[in-house]
């Protein structure tokens, strides 16, 4: 099933921390000599990788990384994918005098899939934007509207990034979009736009979509009985939520852990050896952070 859901545009009505910064507004050629210091300074540890700039574009890709520019402003990366698939970075810079500002550039071409993602416009001025505490209220909202647990993925849908329903971005602004991580299985989403003639940055609310894989994921053990090698199958992603996996006899009894063979599982597949194990009755448990499945079957020899 299908569920529609809205991650709501903060504002400083909702959120006035937001809006009651004190900032110093800079240029974007101000932004651009920043960065340009720290690509050439500072953005030589081995998690970033720098490739060629030119055009007034910083071409960075890597993690949310901190670095000291004369040892008076900070620099984050945050690495992402843009619609078409590119690897991309956004670069923020912010001083000691709490100036800010964002860029960005197309990274190497990379072929990695993403989905397109529909963004509808309402805007916050980034001036007001403190990005951990935007991604915590967000993570405020996300809970406050699931209570019972938040859905394992999400991924943004749309037919283009530009918006839709009448209500798009400029076609002079570029569209970009962020995922922070919660933990290994929670994302939070959150769409800016860049308009090319005011430099205005904004947050917007995205319509998301949930993937109900874990839910209707169903697996089973084959060959059932099984002899030497009792077989998994799940969807990749599916296997990287494993947190722990573990035989346990008829009786409830604990007779073997088998993360390990979780951990090593290729292409979706989990092949445990059980030709050790004594013929009879197990179920082997996989446990997820939302999701526990419990698979019975037999072994014999």
């Amino acid at each position: 099933m299908k569920i529609l859901v809205t991650i709501l545009c903060i504002t400083g009505m909702l959120y006035p921390a937001l809006s009651q910064q004190t900032t110093i507004p800079i240029t974007a050629r101000d932004c651009y000599e920043a960065v340009q210091t720290a690509v050439k300074t500072e953005l030589s540890s081995p998690e970033l990788k720098q490739v060629a700039t030119g055009k007034g574009k910083v071409e960075v890709i890597g993690d949310i990384s901190p670095n000291v520019i004369n040892g008076k402003s900070n620099l984050w990366i945050y690495g992402y994918r843009a619609s078409n698939g590119e690897a991309r970075a956004i670069v923020v810079f912010k001083s000691a005098l709490n100036q800010q500002c964002l860029a960005f550039a197309p990274a190497e071409q990379d072929t990695a899939k993403v989905p397109h993602f529909t963004i509808a416009s309402n805007w916050i001025n980034s001036d007001s934007v403190n990005k951990y505490l935007l991604r915590n209220s967000l993570y405020q909202l996300f809970r406050a509207q699931y209570p019972e647990g938040q859905p394992e993925l999400w991924w943004c849908v749309g037919a283009d990034e530009f918006g839709d329903d009448g209500n798009p971005f400029p076609v002079e602004s570029t569209v970009w979009i962020t995922i922070f991580p919660v933990d290994a299985v929670t994302k939070l989403i959150c769409g800016f736009a860049l308009n090319s003639n005011t430099d205005t940055y904004c947050a917007s609310q995205v319509t998301a979509v949930e993937d109900n894989t874990l839910e209707n994921t169903h697996p089973s053990v084959f060959p059932n009985p099984a002899h030497d090698f009792a077989i998994v199958q799940l969807p990749e992603h599916v296997v990287a939520m494993v947190q722990t996996a573990v035989l346990f006899d008829v009786h409830g009894e604990q007779v073997k852990n088998l993360t390990g063979y979780v951990s090593n599982a290729q292409s979706g597949t989990i092949a445990i050896p059980v030709h050790h194990i004594p013929s009879g009755v197990y179920s082997l448990r996989l446990v997820t952070p939302t999701k526990v499945f419990t698979i019975p079957f037999v072994i014999e020899h």
